[in-house]
């Protein structure tokens, strides 16, 4: 679940919203300050893994769409992400959980 736009908070309530556009309110000591995001929901084909934030890198690996990965770091254009020990970069635009050219 990624956090709402601004102003979603109300005293230790937090605003949430999944990829499937369901919102709600979650305690916000419940909540972890680690970034998530699940890779393209709306994809039918898989996502690239690549060795380097770049178009022509090596692709390590295909990822399904819906997978879960930690946010590493962002540049507004790729991110870095992380599961267990895979880590590599995916293109922004194919990661719900970050807003496009967010940085992190």
């Amino acid at each position: 679940m990624g956090l709402c736009p601004a102003n979603q908070e109300y005293g230790n309530w937090r605003r949430v919203r999944d990829w499937q556009g369901t919102t709600g309110w979650v305690f916000g000591p419940l909540l972890s300050g680690r970034r998530t995001a699940v890779t393209a929901p709306w994809s039918k084909d898989k996502i690239a893994l690549r060795r380097k934030p770049s178009i022509s890198s090596l692709v390590t690996s295909w990822l399904a769409p819906e997978a879960i990965f930690e946010l590493v770091r962002c540049d507004g254009q790729w991110c870095k992400v992380a599961v267990k020990s895979q880590a590599g970069f995916v293109r922004q635009t194919r990661l719900w959980g970050i807003y496009p050219d967010e940085t992190l």
